[in-house]
């Protein structure tokens, strides 16, 4: 038996969840990636799941351009949350004056 169906399953899961979490408010939902261990070598994949091995590659490419769009939203709403200063420079109160 091949372990492909099961390696798709994954991957399709996985598609799944990152366009979530590109759609998700930028303080929203987050997943841990450091888990993420690839699978071993599953050999050549079956004919009868290329169509499948299509699909999938297309919707990841959607998900990376949803993941694309989705950072460089961030880094805008980042960059405007920065205090806007010309210079560093002292603020006080005369209280005697």
């Amino acid at each position: 038996m091949s372990i492909w169906p099961v390696l798709l399953e994954r991957l399709e899961a996985d598609v799944a969840l990152a366009c979530v979490l590109a759609r998700a408010e930028p303080a929203g939902l987050q997943h841990d990636t450091a888990s993420w261990v690839p699978s071993a070598d599953p050999g050549p994949l079956p004919v009868e799941l290329a169509a499948r091995a299509r699909r999938l590659a297309a919707a990841q490419a959607e998900a990376a351009q949803l993941l694309g769009a989705a950072v460089r939203e961030t880094a805008e709403l980042l960059a405007r949350a920065q205090p806007v200063r010309a210079q560093p420079r002292s603020v006080y109160v005369d209280v005697t004056g």
